[in-house]
């Protein structure tokens, strides 16, 4: 019997399909819908077929193991997963900043869509370790948490959204695995890069200088997760049977420190930071900041906003119990092999330069840094004082200049990092 995949054009779902053609004869239909002008099966072949983490020997022979439902979740039909046994639910809107309407449309209504359809196939959702509410007592384990919950108790509407999710599956019947992920992080074997989220897509930007400045406080962890471990752990879960709901969680183990990353143990294996980080203020007013120096700019400023939005949702040291084995490491070994991801990824899809880019970032350093130093402050001191500027005027208008000067080098060579 086959396995029916959802989002498999996602960080998750491609490597869980990766790994079930490396690692397992079984027959597979994957759901992909039309996007911004292509086709399903256009973005089949350029996503998956055409992308070199599929261009083994082994995986191209097996290609022919997938079959291809060209529909939106919402599309489709009972006959569409007829002589399937298994279906994993991974497709998700994992936008923490998107509208609420948009996540509850997605996240939720879009899974019960196609668990009517599952009809007493396996059932498998792929939930996040975060729909425990921000002041959970005790251990975060994999146990149902309690109805009547609302939308401020979690960390973000994304959260909120798979929280609703799973309180509609502990109503249903057949046999169902809910299996909640922390940050998914970096492969431990060596694979193609494809780009993350969360953490993954923080240090892109970092790396690519894509955003102008960061809020990154030390105070807080990153709960990572290897991909390839989650989608072993998953196929392992397929060649078992049970009855009933269950819950399981793969995350960071609750007390490592090999997988329970700081932003200082991912950034120093970074040989150099081309952007504003800021470490001592909080995330608010962070974002007052970013209105002062943007205020010009509006959709640039909320785009700042929105990257640093991830960071502010995890800021609150959340562990969990995991129940997924991940390998013993040296504590700083997982951090740098996430770096070298990252590196390799950008070697791949470099950042277009050209002279014109290259002269225009250097004389706009130099006359910041000419403008600050005249009232006697550096540029990696500014951002460490923040509040003297409102007593300071002639220290008000040099960081206007400056970050005029900023925003407009930003202006002229937009880049972007989805996250």
């Amino acid at each position: 019997m086959s396995v029916f995949i959802t989002g498999v054009t996602g960080y998750v779902g491609k490597h869980l399909l990766y790994f079930f053609l490396k690692e397992t004869d079984r027959n597979l239909v994957v759901c992909i819908r039309d996007k911004k002008g292509a086709s399903a099966k256009d973005r089949f072949q350029s996503e998956i077929a055409d992308h070199p983490m599929f261009q083994s020997t082994v995986i191209k022979s097996n290609l022919k193991h997938i079959s291809l439902v060209p529909k939106d979740i919402n599309e489709l039909q009972v006959a569409d997963l007829s002589g399937c046994s298994d279906i994993i639910h991974c497709a998700a809107n994992v936008r923490f900043t998107a509208p609420i309407e948009e996540l509850m449309r997605e996240n939720v209504e879009g899974l019960k869509r196609i668990h009517s359809l599952s009809q007493g196939k396996r059932f498998y959702h792929i939930s996040t370790c975060y729909v425990h509410p921000i002041k959970a007592e005790g251990s975060r384990k994999s146990v149902s948490i309690q109805p009547g919950l609302e939308a401020k108790d979690f960390i973000c509407n994304y959260a909120y959204t798979k929280y609703l999710a799973e309180q509609y599956l502990q109503t249903q019947s057949g046999s169902i695995d809910i299996i909640r992920l922390s940050c998914v992080g970096a492969p431990l074997e060596t694979l193609a890069p494809l780009r993350g989220g969360a953490h993954l897509a923080i240090c892109e930007a970092v790396a690519r200088a894509s955003i102008p400045d960061l809020w990154l406080p030390d105070h807080f962890l990153f709960s990572v997760v290897p991909v390839d471990s989650i989608c072993k752990g998953i196929i392992e879960r397929t060649k078992q049977s049970h009855e009933g709901l269950q819950i399981v969680q793969y995350s960071a183990p609750e007390s490592s420190k090999t997988y329970n990353l700081t932003p200082e143990s991912l950034l120093k294996h970074r040989k150099s930071i081309d952007i504003n980080i800021w470490t001592e203020i909080s995330y608010e007013e962070f974002c007052r900041w970013m209105d002062v120096f943007y205020w010009f700019l509006p959709s640039s400023c909320q785009k700042i906003k929105d990257v640093n939005a991830v960071i502010s949702y995890v800021q609150y040291n959340i562990t969990f119990v995991s129940d997924l084995s991940l390998p013993e490491l040296e504590p700083d070994e997982y951090a740098k092999l996430t770096m070298n991801y990252i590196e390799k990824l950008i070697e791949e899809k470099p950042k277009k330069q050209n002279l014109f880019y290259t002269l225009f970032v250097f004389l706009y350093r130099v006359l910041c840094q000419i403008i600050l130093i005249f009232f006697g402050v550096s540029l990696p001191q500014i951002f460490k004082y923040q509040k003297e500027t409102s007593k300071n005027p002639f220290l008000f208008v040099s960081l206007q200049i400056y970050s005029f000067c900023k925003t407009i080098y930003s202006y002229v060579v937009p880049t972007t990092v989805d996250i």
